[in-house]
C-alpha cells in the first residue's frame, strides 16, 4: 500500500508534523498477509528518492482472545458503565389489547399488520443483535416454532437498533427461522414499554397481551399449550 503526504511527515506515534520546506513524501506499508498487521513502513521523499527510513514492526501478536458474544449481557457492564437514563418504560400488562401497528419486513417491500393477524397466536420478539441472551433465544424460538407448527402461531422478530447489514449478518450467523420487522422510529418498541432484550410478547388470537417480560421457556410453553388448544 502506498500513500503520499504533502510538506509534512508521519511520526512514530501516527500524528503528523509539519515540513517547514514543500516536499512530498511516500510511504510504502508491507502488510502481513495472514493478520493484515503492518509489518514494515518504508519513507521517501521527491527531493533525495534514494534517501528513505525504514520502520519495522516485531513481536506483535495477532491472536486476541475476542470474548463470546454469548458473554454480551447488560449485567456485564453495570460495573463499568453507568446507564445513560435511570427512567424505566412501563412494559405492556397483560391481559390488556396490545397496540396495532403496521411493519415492513427486512429485505422486503411486504409489510405485517398486528390486527390482521387476529385468530392466530402471535409472539413477538424485541431483540438486539449485541445481546447474549437474544442469541441464546434464536434456537429456543425455533424450537417452539417447530414444536407447535401447522397450528395457527406466528413469531415476529422486532428490531429498532441494529442496521440492516447486522441484521442479516445475525441471520446468516444464528439462523433464525422467523422473520424480522424494523421498528424504523421506535414507536412499536417504547409503546410496548420495552427497554431490555430480548423482550417477548405473546398475545393471543383476540390480540389480548397473555404474557410479557424476558423468555421464560416454561412460562410460555405453558401459555402457548392453553392458547393454541
Amino acid at each position: 500500500m502506498l500513500f503520499v503526504l504533502q510538506n509534512k511527515t508521519l511520526s512514530g506515534l501516527g500524528s503528523f508534523d509539519t515540513t517547514t520546506i514543500k516536499r512530498k513524501f511516500f510511504y510504502k506499508i508491507v502488510v502481513d498477509k495472514a493478520g493484515f498487521l503492518p509489518l514494515h513502513i518504508i519513507q521517501t521523499n521527491d527531493a533525495e528518492p534514494k534517501d528513505y527510513m525504514l520502520t519495522s514492526f516485531t513481536d506483535f501478536k495477532s491472536a486476541v482472545n475476542t470474548p463470546s458474544e454469548l458473554s454480551w449481557y447488560y449485567s456485564t457492564y453495570l460495573n463499568d458503565y453507568k446507564p445513560a437514563s435511570q427512567k424505566q418504560l412501563a412494559l405492556i400488562q397483560l391481559n390488556t389489547t396490545a397496540p396495532d401497528w403496521q411493519l415492513i419486513f427486512l429485505n422486503s417491500n411486504d409489510s405485517i399488520r398486528l390486527s390482521n393477524l387476529k385468530g392466530k397466536v402471535v409472539l413477538l420478539e424485541f431483540w438486539i443483535k449485541n445481546c447474549g441472551y437474544c442469541i441464546a433465544a434464536v434456537p429456543k424460538l425455533n424450537a417452539l416454532l417447530e414444536k407447535y407448527k401447522g397450528k395457527k402461531f406466528q413469531v415476529i422478530g422486532i428490531n429498532t437498533l441494529d442496521t440492516k447489514d447486522d441484521i442479516n449478518n445475525f441471520y446468516k450467523k444464528n439462523q433464525p427461522k422467523f422473520k424480522t420487522v424494523y421498528d424504523y422510529n421506535g414507536k412499536v418498541t417504547t409503546g410496548y414499554g420495552v427497554d431490555a432484550f430480548p423482550t417477548i410478547v405473546l398475545i393471543d388470537k383476540n390480540g389480548v397481551v397473555l404474557y410479557a417480560g424476558n423468555f421464560d421457556q416454561e412460562q410460555l410453553d405453558n401459555s402457548l399449550k392453553a392458547a393454541l388448544k
